[in-house]
Formats: structure tokens, C-alpha cells, sequence
């Protein structure tokens, strides 16, 4: 029950905030990108993982659409 006494905005924004990093944790995890080129470099690897991330993000199914293929 609210009581008046916690900020709204607050609340509000704690439980977007947790949301949106549940939904790139769990991306993060399912995408399976943990199989590099060999001469890939370490920042390289994590850039790819960061593209695909943010694509399943904004467009998830283009992302099922490549895994399809």
C-alpha cells in the first residue's frame, strides 16, 4: 500500500532500471556468440555480442530470422 512517504519516480525508474538489465542479461546469454574467429581480438568479440544484443532489442525478429538460416 502506498503511503505517501517513497518518491514515485523513483520507484518508477528502480524497476525500469531493472527491467531493461534483466532483458540484456538474458540476451546476452541466449545469443550463443561464444564461438570467435581466431584472429578475433577480445574487443572485437564483445562488440559483435553488443550488436547482436541491442538488434534483439529493437528488432527480435531479425535475429530469429538469422538464426532460421
Amino acid at each position: 500500500m502506498y503511503d505517501g512517504s517513497m518518491n514515485l519516480n523513483s520507484v518508477t525508474s528502480e524497476l525500469v532500471w531493472t527491467c531493461v538489465f534483466t532483458l540484456f542479461a538474458c540476451l546476452w546469454a541466449s545469443l550463443h556468440l561464444n564461438v570467435p574467429w581466431p584472429n578475433d581480438m577480445e574487443y572485437t568479440i564483445y562488440y559483435r555480442i553488443l550488436k547482436w544484443t541491442l538488434s534483439a532489442v529493437t528488432f527480435p525478429e531479425t535475429v530469429v530470422s538469422v538464426a532460421s538460416v
